[in-house]
């Protein structure tokens, strides 16, 4: 079966040093299922905001396997922002000119976001009566609405009015629903203005795990934590970790991480607080957190400092604000903090705060009172860290490893190709 995949903005397996997400872990599951896959991307790098071609281009992952980049003459830095929008809807116009030129596939995922290439996609599926399946993994528009101050919620009001029209039209004509909790597809399944059928499911993000490094590789990454942040394993600090994302959903509650810090530095000095990546409210954050000498930001990290840093932590951090979206998922930042065998004490509840509770891996936490409550506790009993530990990892293993996650969609997606073709069909 010849399968297209549609998402712009995730990492592809061309990049350098790739830690494939959703699409590109479907997309893998697929190739090994014995699928033909097309996955159209962009050339545009959203991570490294950069191009990776100057044109459109085709590139052979593997046989049967090839990503089409369609390219775009916008560029964007903030990922709120005109261009972005205006980059967005360049390449749903560029999808639907590159599609209908070629044979249709059998089956197209289309990933939303974002609303308009979503809406292509199932614009070219229709036309050509072969099933599409809409994947939601962002609340677009809802969100973007959410984190708009009100001046300039009014001034988007007719993109984001129009981005929702696109988003029901997507949902409406799409044979089949999936998204990454149950939620989730609840939200996504009201923009289709239907009730759920058996042809809509959700399927976990789900993590796969990077290959372990060498030896050499690991000795060289531990260099680095003692070398820059005088940090290893066994020096007696007790490691809080924040692997992800340095954005505002982190800056809006990073308050309650500074008075903890500060709690902590008398009553527990051997508490660190690593953050580890990057982005737009980095450097307000360490501005803020400049006067704590328990707050260590060691920037971008690569996968074998991530990997040494993760063997030296005793507790992984979730200070993430309580946005709608937040609540109705689980994070790229979760599945990691389970695969490492860590306790998650989190800021989320919603999903986050059910897993915690019902497997018993970690704890929330409201208020700075309560994280610092926390911190101590998980730093005193360490048969009881260890048991929370214990449990991350065992979640992870039973629910959400990707070599367990993916099979289960791709037989799905197999499902719905051969209910097409049946006498009765779905069109």
């Amino acid at each position: 079966m010849h399968i297209w995949l549609v998402k712009i903005g995730e990492t592809l397996p061309i990049d350098s040093c790739p830690r494939l997400y959703r699409m590109g872990m479907l997309a893998q599951a697929l190739a090994a299922s014995g699928h033909e896959i097309t996955w159209w991307a962009s050339t545009w790098d959203h991570a490294q905001s950069r191009y990776r071609f100057a044109q459109d281009t085709t590139v052979e992952v593997m046989a049967r396997y090839h990503l089409r980049l369609l390219h775009s003459t916008v560029t964007y830095q903030r990922a709120v922002s005109r261009n972005r929008a205006w980059q967005n809807w360049q390449q749903a116009r560029a999808f639907a000119r590159s599609a209908n030129r070629l044979p249709p596939p059998h089956l197209i995922v289309s990933a939303m976001p974002t609303p308009d290439l979503a809406d292509q996609a199932v614009r070219f599926a229709r036309a050509h009566r072969i099933p599409s399946v809409v994947d939601a993994r962002d609340m677009w528009p809802d969100v973007i609405s959410e984190v708009l101050s009100p001046a300039k919620r009014l001034v988007a009001w007719p993109y984001l009015a129009y981005m929702r029209r696109v988003l029901r039209h997507a949902c409406h004509g799409a044979t089949g629903l999936t998204s990454i909790t149950e939620p989730f597809l609840d939200w996504i399944v009201r923009y289709a203005g239907r009730p759920r059928t058996s042809l809509d499911r959700a399927f976990p993000l789900a993590y796969s795990e990077p290959p372990p490094p060498s030896e050499a590789e690991l000795m060289a990454a531990r260099e680095f934590w003692w070398q820059k942040f005088r940090m290893r394993k066994g020096d007696g600090s007790s490691v809080v970790l924040f692997l992800g994302k340095l954005n505002r959903t982190i800056l809006a509650v990073f308050g309650d991480v500074l008075v903890a810090a500060e709690k902590l530095a008398r009553e527990r000095p051997d508490v660190r607080f690593v953050f580890g990546g990057d982005g737009d409210c980095a450097n307000e954050l360490r501005r803020r957190a400049s006067a704590r000498a328990n707050i260590v930001f060691a920037g971008q990290l690569g996968i074998h400092e991530m990997a040494a840093v993760k063997e030296m932590a005793a507790v992984a951090l979730l200070p993430v604000q309580r946005r709608a979206d937040y609540q109705m998922s689980l994070s790229n930042k979760v599945y990691d903090y389970l695969a490492a065998g860590l306790p998650i004490v989190s800021y989320l509840r919603g999903c986050v705060g059910d897993l915690l509770d019902q497997k018993a891996c970690g704890v929330c936490y409201d208020d700075a009172e309560g994280l610092s409550a926390a911190l101590k506790q998980l730093h005193d009993q360490p048969e009881f860290r260890q048991k929370l530990g214990a449990a991350s990892r065992r979640v992870f293993e039973e629910q959400f490893d990707a070599s367990r996650v993916y099979p289960q969609f791709v037989a799905y997606l197999e499902a719905l190709a051969a209910a097409s073709r049946s006498p009765d069909g779905l069109f």
